[in-house]
């Protein structure tokens, strides 16, 4: 099990339709020390974080619902496209079964990890903070 505090300094953006998820892992997350914002789907995602880059914060790391009203290639797609969000690490987050759909996005660059939920959200925190580091996004 992680220590809390392990994710101290590490910006994440969640964005997810199911609320339930959202505020459980939103919660994980800061206990374990990240600062974390949240979004209900794509489209206020992209809204919240054009504002918070106004203000000078950007995320180290997108978790994306793959399943939503809009869909999460579509928040993946603008963040890729956008020289200012290219370097966040894109996270694609689903519980169903689609695995090898997701997979294609990672051979086409639209996301840089797959996670599944329902997986222990320190596991998930931990490969997070290994790819960051291995990105040299953030420093250990």
């Amino acid at each position: 099990m992680m220590q809390p505090g392990i994710l101290s300094g590490v910006r994440i953006m969640l964005v997810d339709d199911d609320g339930n998820q959202l505020t459980a892992f939103a919660h994980i997350y800061i206990l374990l020390g990240a600062d974390v914002v949240t979004a209900p789907e794509s489209a206020p995602a992209i809204g919240l974080l054009r504002r918070r880059y106004a203000q000078g914060w950007v995320p180290h790391v997108a978790i994306i619902d793959w399943h939503m009203q809009q869909p999460g290639a579509d928040l993946a797609r603008v963040l890729r496209d956008d020289s200012r969000f290219r370097d966040i690490l894109r996270v694609s987050y689903s519980g169903a079964a689609d695995i090898s759909e997701r997979a294609k996005t990672l051979e086409n660059g639209l996301f840089h990890l797959l996670m599944e939920k329902g997986k222990r959200p320190y596991d998930q925190a931990q490969v997070m903070l290994d790819e960051l580091t291995r990105r040299k996004l953030i420093v250990p």
